[in-house]
Parts: structure tokens; sequence; C-alpha cells
């Protein structure tokens, strides 16, 4: 079986309950840290993201093709092999949403015993995405989640492994054996509480939140550099970012607020929020569909559709060219904001950029294009990123009004 997929490292489920299931990964994830994060009332949310960070600085150019550090990272060598064990579905291991083919799979020996959700599936480009969106907003400065991509041998796999969850609790009686997944994606999580509104608490515990969690671009006006958050120019450069990668499915659900583990104080409270952009298979498409804001294949990475986008609606107003499906679409953008982004793309070099389209796997997505009106022929990495460099120098060489 040959498949993508993106695996998360958990812990056991915590929150409100779901007719699919329990398991939420981030909140799962929070056990982890050392202090607890008190309960967050709707007026705290909102003090919260005012202070929110957007950007870290970045002083010395990152290596994409290893990734971010971490003590589970795994190395990009033609595909590191890693080992896990299939886990029989039960209701705390069902994810709460989604529609990925997805299932759960144990670490025994390989940098300590941990439980893993894997998603998975030969055509879903959105795990190049993924690899993409978060390597690439990581080099620029954001906190982001950790893809690493890997080759997965799943011990004790049914035949559609995807099947035994969806079909839960119907038993699924197909033949357990090895199967090697090739082209895997091991994701973990930005280490950090998620920072939700919580409707009720006890004992300085939160026992029911809010079902829609996460922020939205609209939301972003909210942010205050007076009080510590980030300035108006890294908020319209994160917009002109989540445009540039033609990021298509921003609803809530697909940001977190969240608090870094070491940022959590004695009394539970957050002294440094952060917002990060935490599903990108979404991107380095057309961005989301006119019609009804669908996401689609296109919206997923599409050299076609990429390649040939816009970089704005109105270049002399800098109204930037973004389809959306939440947010109000082709939002105009400071001066500030995109001298900002455009210093921080300038600094990426080619083989950064060769690193970041080879590690991603862009050319597993098997597409063909025909350049100047020829015949067709395979797209390459060195055709993706001189995509990147066109689109880059459409950002770089306009001026907005100030």
């Amino acid at each position: 079986m040959r498949a993508v997929v993106v695996v998360t490292t958990l812990l056991t489920a915590t929150g409100c309950g779901h007719s699919r299931g329990t398991l939420d990964a981030a909140r799962a994830l929070a056990e982890e840290a050392h202090k607890p994060l008190a309960p967050v009332s709707a007026a705290d949310r909102s003090e919260y993201l005012r202070r929110a960070r957007i950007f870290d600085e970045v002083t010395a150019p990152r290596d994409l093709m290893a990734g971010p550090a971490d003590a589970r990272a795994f190395a990009f060598v033609f595909g590191e092999r890693v080992s896990c064990h299939f886990i029989e579905p039960r209701r705390d291991r069902v994810p709460i949403g989604g529609t990925t083919k997805k299932f759960f799979c144990a670490l025994k020996r390989e940098r300590g015993r941990a439980d893993v959700k894997v998603k998975y599936g030969s055509d879903n480009p959105e795990t190049v995405g993924e690899v993409l969106g978060s390597r690439l907003l990581w080099a620029l400065g954001m906190a982001t989640d950790r893809n690493y991509p890997v080759r997965v041998r799943c011990h004790d796999c049914p035949a559609e492994p995807w099947l035994a969850y969806r079909d839960y609790p119907k038993p699924d009686l197909t033949e357990r054996k090895t199967r090697m997944i090739e082209d895997a994606v091991i994701q973990r999580l930005f280490p950090g509480v998620p920072i939700e509104e919580c409707l009720r608490a006890d004992g300085g515990r939160c026992v029911a939140a809010r079902d829609e969690q996460g922020w939205t671009f609209a939301e972003l006006d909210i942010v205050d550099a007076s009080v510590g958050g980030a300035s108006r120019a890294e908020v319209d450069a994160l917009r002109l970012l989540a445009a540039f990668i033609a990021h298509g499915d921003d609803k809530a659900a697909n940001q977190r607020l969240v608090c870094p583990f070491g940022a959590i104080d004695a009394a539970g409270h957050c002294t440094a929020p952060r917002l990060l952009v935490a599903d990108l298979g979404s991107t380095f498409g057309r961005g989301a569909s006119r019609v009804f804001g669908i996401i689609d294949r296109d919206a997923r990475p599409h050299f076609a559709s990429w390649s040939s986008l816009p970089m704005w609606e109105d270049a002399a107003s800098c109204r930037v060219h973004w389809l959306t499906r939440a947010s109000p679409a082709n939002p105009t953008i400071g001066e500030a904001g995109r001298a900002l982004l455009a210093a921080r793309l300038a600094v990426l070099g080619d083989r950064q950029l060769r690193d970041l389209f080879t590690v991603a796997r862009v050319e597993s997505l098997g597409e063909s294009y025909a350049f100047d009106g020829g015949k067709p022929r395979a797209v390459t990495v060195d055709d993706w990123v001189a995509a990147f460099k066109r689109r880059r120098a459409a950002l770089t060489d306009a001026r907005c009004p100030r």
C-alpha cells in the first residue's frame, strides 16, 4: 500500500464528546504541560488575542530540509523508516471531526513509547501542503506544527485502516498484517496549550469548552501592539502571507491560539500567547472556490493553479488576491506589512527553496504542465521554485499606499 500520511503524537484524550469520537489531539497534547492553564472566559480569550504575538526574529537561515529541532525529529534521508503497531479503535481514539483517512499507531522502540495518529491517502495532496506550509511559516518565524517526512512500517494493520475507525463500533474483520506505507509524514503539534473559551469550570479545570474554537482572520483586528501584541504591520504581513500561499481553508478550527508550555505562570495565566495556523493542507493551490468557498482538489497543492495565481486583485491599492472559505476575501494590505513580509521572504535563498519543495515531495503529485504553450511535461522541484520566485517578485516589487 503506497500512501501519504500525517502522524500526530497523542496522549489520552480530554475535552468534550462528539458523535464521531472524543479525541482532540491539541487538547490531548495540553496534558504534557508542567502547569495547567487556568480556565479561559470569553473576556480572557479576547485579552489573550489582544496580546498575541505572530513572528519571532529569525537571526540565521533555517534548514528547511531538516525542519524544526525536536526530541522526536526524523531525518529526510530518502524517507527514514519508522515502525509502529496499529491500535484498534475505541471511542477515545476516534477523532472528533474531519473526513481524511486516519488511524492510530504505537511507536515502541524508536524515540520512546508514544501513540500517534496517522493520516493517509495516496491521492491526497493535503499532506504535501502541510509540509510546504509548516516549513515555510517556520522559516519566516511563525509558530507551527512540525512535519517530518518518513516511511511507516505498520504492524498488525487491517486492509484499510481508516475503515476500522470510520465504521466503529462495527468490527473490522480483515486480515491484520505488516503493511508498508510510503511517503509518510510524522507530525508533532506545537508544544503549547490551546487557549479556548471555557463554558463551565470545576475545581480549576475546564469541564465544558465551547464547540467552535480557534481564531479567524477577521479577529486579527483585535491584536493590539500597545499591550504587547503583534504590530499592525505583522497582522497585515500574516494576511499577505496567507494570500501568498493561498491558504483557502481558513475556518477558525484551522487556526489555534496557543500558549507555549514555558509561558504558563504559577497562577495558570499565559504570559506570551501565540497565533498559529494549524491546518495548512489546503495551500499552494488556487485558494477556496468562488462558488460557496468550497475546498476542492485545486485548493490543495496544484502547480497549474498556484503558478498562475495573481498576487494582487489591485496592485495600486494593494488589494491582495485571496479566495477564502471564511474570511472576507481580497483584503487591502498596508505598506509596512508588505515590506515586512517581503524582507522575510527575500532572505530565502535558492538552496532553501529547493529544500522546501524537495522535502515536501511535490514531484510525488505526478503533475504535468504545458510550459510556454509547449508539449506537457512533468512538473519538477525547479518549476515550483521558479513559480515561488515569480510570486515573491510580484509581492516584493509592489508599493502600497502608506
